[in-house]
């Protein structure tokens, strides 16, 4: 009987498998292409639900935000509203919705749970049928295509048993461009496709490029080349050319350059705290540094009443918490003051508040019409009432925003008051019900300040002089950092200006740090900097480089904590002037529909160490907005040739 209870499905319902979707399947949803700025409306769908108690899934999309970002997740009202399955027919019941967006590996996790419900302590009853599940916002900041895919899904009935299911993704088009062809030639005896070289010779790629979006595209290519005998590998883009080494003896050295300049405290008093002279990281252990404590990021606090104020209500201390025991009148008139709810308010005086509100849980009974007229107390003075009609048999919590009716003071908050009088707005006085009389407070952390970034300010270095006969190959930015928790990291975004002081800055990627000091670079990208700002390999831009970054992220959002930043440097390598690779990385503008035949990248073979065989693969990088060079999902062409003596 309990078996047959379990898989029990309700009259009329299919029992296919569960199935999640994404709707629209296509963005944009007429088939055309999409651009930057657009924004998308999507729906997370659930069909053929039975007995769904808990789920979670993964929305991913491309990573690094090179195409695409996600915005304004929020919770569909099927698991709250579910009334299509067996039990009780409830218009509402309490669930728990949270996520997490990594936006590095591009990815948001979503979960929600039914908690249980106090008219039915004990019992759980999961829903049933067809909904939504939740809605999000695809925002487009770079050309490129992109999958938008529900992942990692699991459901979970009230029994803690895993449900099967079936998960359909929806897919983004944006402009892109495709590498039409790749030809190899051999110069020096004869100019005819080949994939063979010899020493001496200078050996080149012919590339030809089509955009096929309908917006201009800005396209290099790039290619990966690896030496099939010791796995030795170069970069080249198009319009560059390598010369010699590199595949040889590494004669790179290099240099350590450490800041020496700072411009502007951007960022103090919102977590950035600027300990001793500046330029405060231009050497370690010298009692100069920055760190952040933005990582005590104060979470909305909820609290209870306390204490029972005066009035008529049946009852009162019921509503001090969520327990199903309730306070009660229905006498038109009747008022009830409560107080003694218990904020932190040394943590609170760090902020200004955000957003102040009350919760209120209640109900009536059937066929019930009447109100509560809700006012508050900010230690100064009471707001007007706010009328909120009670219409439901099943308890429901819900939230009113008091922020904008009286002025807010954080170190008065433990001084508010709430006030509840039965108005009978029907033709009957019906008995309202209370259970919970809540307050809830959210800080103003940075985050939630619109238009504002806590970038910290501009650290500049000390100047560097070329020497004589070598070139830059790579540049690497390092800082000595730590992070206050054990078993955790955290990310710092990290920006940097070139000689243009151009903005938008580019981001370079995510210093990090741990428990104990130590030098880091930028993870999630190559470590060499030049590679985003090519410039960086002149004598004008190494001296022009400045760096800041900005508050920091820590894994699973968990609450971040203290981190430190004492010093930072650039290493800078250099080999021989003819070393290695030269020229300026050529990028091509392609208007819509057009085929173009992209600048050569050469490879000039003039020692027999050179011999051996080379895998080279292409990949098209094309840009609209210049946010950054994307390649995400680009098509690659792969390619071998033979150096011989």
């Amino acid at each position: 009987m309990l078996l047959g209870a379990l898989t029990m499905v309700p009259s009329g319902k299919s029992q296919d498998a569960t199935a999640l979707s994404l709707t629209p399947s296509m963005l944009p949803e007429d088939g055309t292409f999409g651009h930057v700025g657009d924004q998308y409306t999507l729906t997370v769908n659930i069909a053929n639900a039975a007995d769904l108690w808990a789920l979670q899934f993964r929305i991913a999309f491309a990573p690094y935000t090179s195409v695409l970002g996600i915005s304004n997740l929020q919770e569909g009202p099927f698991l709250c509203e579910d009334i299509d399955g067996p039990g009780p027919e409830l218009p509402f019941w309490p669930t728990f919705f949270t996520y997490t967006i990594d936006a590095f590996h591009g990815y948001a996790d979503v979960a929600i749970v039914r908690l249980p419900n106090p008219e039915f302590p004990g019992e759980k009853y999961g829903a049933w049928g067809d909904g939504e599940l939740a809605t999000f916002n695809m925002n487009v900041v770079e050309a490129g295509t992109s999958p938008v895919a529900l992942e990692n899904v699991i459901l979970l009935d009230t029994t803690g048993a895993e449900t099967p299911s079936t998960a359909t993704g929806s897919y983004y088009t944006g402009s892109s461009a495709t590498l039409l062809r790749l030809v190899g030639v051999g110069m020096g005896y004869d100019d005819t496709p080949t994939k063979r070289a010899y020493v001496g010779q200078t050996f080149h790629w012919n590339q030809k490029v089509i955009n096929e979006g309908d917006v201009p595209l800005y396209v290099r290519v790039r290619f990966d080349i690896t030496r099939e005998e010791d796995g030795r590998y170069i970069r080249l883009y198009s319009g560059q050319t390598y010369l010699d080494g590199a595949f040889g003896e590494d004669p790179s050295t290099t240099d350590e350059i450490y800041v020496n300049g700072f411009t502007g405290t951007y960022g103090a008093g919102w977590g950035w705290n600027y300990v001793g002279t500046a330029p405060y990281l231009n050497a370690v252990n010298d009692g100069n540094y920055v760190w952040s404590d933005w990582g005590d990021y104060v979470y909305p606090m909820v609290d209870s009443p306390s204490i029972i104020g005066t009035g008529t209500w049946t009852d009162p201390g019921n509503a001090t918490e969520s327990d199903g025991n309730y306070t009660t009148t229905s006498t038109d008139g009747a008022l009830q003051e409560y107080s003694g709810y218990d904020f932190d308010t040394e943590t609170l005086e760090l902020t200004e508040l955000y957003r102040v509100e009350v919760g209120l849980e209640a109900k009536t009974d059937t066929g019930g019409d009447d109100q509560i007229l809700l006012s508050v107390y900010n230690g100064t003075m009471w707001s007007d009432a706010t009328a909120l009609d009670i219409t439901n048999n099943a308890t429901e919590l819900v939230w009113i925003d008091v922020t904008e009716s009286l002025d807010w003071n954080a170190t008065l908050m433990d001084t508010t008051e709430v006030r509840v009088e039965y108005n009978q707005s029907g033709t009957d006085a019906t008995p309202i019900y209370v259970d919970w009389l809540p307050v809830r407070v959210t800080p103003l952390n940075p985050s939630l300040l619109p238009g504002f970034y806590p970038y910290t300010g501009k650290y500049e270095f000390e100047d560097y002089a070329i020497p004589e006969g070598r070139s830059i190959s790579s540049v690497v930015l390092q800082a000595y950092t730590r992070y206050s928790t054990p078993d955790e990291d955290m990310d710092l975004d990290t920006y940097m200006r070139d000689a243009a002081e151009a903005p938008p800055s580019t981001w370079i990627g995510s210093l990090w740090g741990n428990v104990l000091y130590e030098w880091v670079s930028p993870r999630w990208v190559t470590d060499d900097l030049t590679v985003f700002i090519p410039d960086l390999a002149t004598q004008t831009g190494i001296n022009a480089a400045k760096v800041r970054f900005i508050m920091y992220w820590t894994g699973d959002d968990l609450p971040h904590q203290t981190a430190w930043i004492d010093a930072m440097r650039m290493q800078v390598n250099t080999v021989p002037a003819r070393w290695g690779v030269e020229g300026e990385i050529a990028a091509k503008r392609i208007d819509p529909g057009k085929e173009v035949a992209m600048h050569h990248a050469t490879f000039y073979s003039p020692l027999l160490s050179q011999v051996g065989t080379y895998h080279v693969t292409a990949t098209i990088e094309y840009t609209y907005a210049f946010l950054r060079w994307n390649s995400y999902g680009s098509p690659q062409r792969a390619f071998t040739f033979t150096v011989s003596p």
